[in-house]
Formats: C-alpha cells, structure tokens, sequence
C-alpha cells in the first residue's frame, strides 16, 4: 500500500512524544517506516528524538547538553555527577 495521500506527520510526532512506542506502531496501516520522506524524517528530528537510555521520545529541548541521544532526565540520573 503507497503512503496515503492525508498523512501527516505532524499526528505521527503528536502520537510518539511522550511514549516509548516504535514508529511503526502509530503509521497509517499498510505504511512502513520506508516510506516517510526525509523531510518527515526531518521534522521529527526537528521536534523529538529517542532516548537512548530511557527508550521514551522526548522533545528536542529535553535532550542534554552533550547533544547525545539521552533526555535530562536520564542524564541526571544516570550521568557524571561532578
């Protein structure tokens, strides 16, 4: 099945930000992750990212200062403490 003509990514980030759910679970049926564009791949990396500690997709601005895939609070419980 082609991607659907009403597909929006933006409801794709809505329904991933906050859970630790694969993106395949929330695309249309029939539509895999191949078929999202790089710019869908781009706004969601614009707006959330995938902790690699945690396994939650969080929004950008909680991602910590180091730039590495890792929320602040992950970072804060699991980092260097100085």
């Amino acid at each position: 099945m082609p991607r659907p003509d009403d597909f929006n990514v933006q409801e794709l980030i809505q329904a991933l930000q906050g859970t630790c759910t694969t993106i395949d679970e929330h695309l249309p049926e029939g539509m895999t992750w191949d078929e999202l564009t790089k710019d869908d791949h781009a706004a969601i990396d614009n707006e959330i990212f995938l902790c690699d500690e945690c396994g939650w997709w969080c929004e950008v601005c909680e991602m910590n200062d180091t730039g590495d895939h890792i929320c602040n609070d992950c970072n804060d419980e699991f980092g260097d403490e100085d």
